[in-house]
């Protein structure tokens, strides 16, 4: 069964499919910010399947991520929004150091049993907080990643210029932010739902504006059609 161009599993997301149904149905405004607050931040009991089946759902994401990424050993990493741990679990296995923060708590429980063994063997650690205020030291991480993020926080451009602080001067950047603007299709469902999608040009200025060397903007062949930045924090001795 194909999945919905925002990456919906219908196997493992058929609650969160029967509530795109209803909206469908019923056009109901505020029963379409619901489901876009739980889809952005999982809350309360009613934030479990959400949480649950984001995962599996976002899993598509993961492989292109931890190409652009090339995971070295002597990685320290940062997951911005890492949701339930799927993606340092699966694809950050062997870094040095990994952080993931995020602000769900549905998500962070998850996270935590997902990476328990990780986290108390000291390489992993999960914190709550603001992606606009990182819990961290200035030039702490070698690599930042986040996937499905910057969308739905309320300040973007702090987030990122939160990234870049806590980057080392060279430090890799690794994240997702809008869709391929020429998926028609994409593009109206993307609309009717609420979901902000910037075009490739504004996002590269918000990229350059935090501090970032653009080094590749690329658009995989998925069914949800996420657009990848890959970028670089110059080096301070070397800013070219």
């Amino acid at each position: 069964m194909r999945r919905s161009r925002l990456g919906l599993s219908a196997g493992v997301a058929a609650g969160v499919a029967a509530g795109l149904a209803v909206m469908w149905l019923v056009r109901g405004e505020d029963l379409k910010k619901w489901f876009v607050s739980q889809w952005g931040v999982p809350h309360g009991l009613a934030g479990w399947p959400f949480a649950l089946s984001m995962p599996m759902s976002m899993r598509e994401l993961y492989g292109p991520a931890g190409q652009y990424a090339q995971f070295r050993p002597d990685d320290e990493l940062l997951d911005v929004a890492c949701g339930a741990g799927a993606f340092i679990a699966d694809y950050a296995q062997d870094v040095g150091h990994a952080a993931g923060l995020d602000v769900s708590d549905p998500m962070l429980q998850l996270a935590h049993r997902r990476l328990r063994d990780r986290v108390e063997a000291g390489t992993v650690e999960i914190a709550e907080g603001d992606a606009a205020a990182l819990p961290w030291e200035s030039d702490s991480f070698s690599i930042v990643t986040c996937l499905m993020g910057l969308e739905f926080f309320s300040d973007p451009q702090a987030a990122l210029q939160e990234m870049e602080r806590v980057l080392r001067p060279g430090g890799r950047l690794v994240v997702t932010y809008g869709i391929d603007e020429d998926d028609e299709a994409c593009v109206k469902e993307c609309d009717w739902i609420g979901y902000e999608h910037l075009p490739e040009a504004e996002v590269r200025g918000m990229i350059e504006d935090a501090g970032f060397t653009v080094i590749a903007i690329t658009y995989p062949n998925l069914e949800y059609h996420a657009r990848f930045i890959q970028g670089n924090k110059p080096n301070s001795l070397n800013p070219d």
